[in-house]
């Protein structure tokens, strides 16, 4: 299965709609929607719909490095926190502590973490049918991508070679 190589023109951050000129790569894969909806009713058949169906892209995408940066780092924290939750919930548990599930709190709390840090601070990636979409893109990056993929306009008649009179 090949990856979708895609870049996206434009030199307006996807996040914050401000003018850059550094760019980030995306990767990973997405399914179509309608594999989502086998989850109800089969975990194995969403499965192998998911791995049939999943396509793999690359998209170079203009974003502030400091806005990558950070979303890197609250998703490590996240992580590391839900990591640190189930380690200690064993680590409890095995030692006869009372309420040791407890712990699976900061589990759910790395959860919620990277979750709300995926939709604050990062775009995300669609497809609909044979397209692959941006989502949570600012509107001024939009603008901008749309400026970009219009074609040029033409300032004379093609038939009069500029500077001609």
């Amino acid at each position: 299965m090949g990856t979708d190589v895609v870049v996206v023109p434009g030199e307006v951050c996807v996040k914050t709609g401000v003018r850059t000129r550094e760019f980030v790569v995306l990767r990973g894969s997405t399914t179509p929607p309608w594999v989502n909806v086998l989850i109800i009713v089969t975990i194995v058949g969403w499965l192998w719909a998911s791995a049939m169906a999943a396509r793999r892209y690359r998209v170079e995408v203009p974003f502030l490095h400091r806005h990558w940066d950070r979303w890197r780092s609250i998703r490590r924290a996240a992580l590391l926190l839900g990591l640190v939750g189930v380690i200690l919930a064993c680590w409890t548990s095995v030692a006869g502590v009372p309420h040791s599930a407890a712990f699976l709190g900061l589990t759910v709390g790395g959860v919620v973490l990277g979750v709300g840090n995926s939709l604050v601070n990062t775009v995300g990636v669609t497809q609909r049918g044979d397209l692959l979409l941006l989502t949570r893109v600012h509107p001024d990056a939009v603008a901008a991508v749309r400026a970009g993929l219009r074609p040029a306009h033409r300032v004379s008649h093609p038939d009069v070679e500029a500077g001609s009179a």
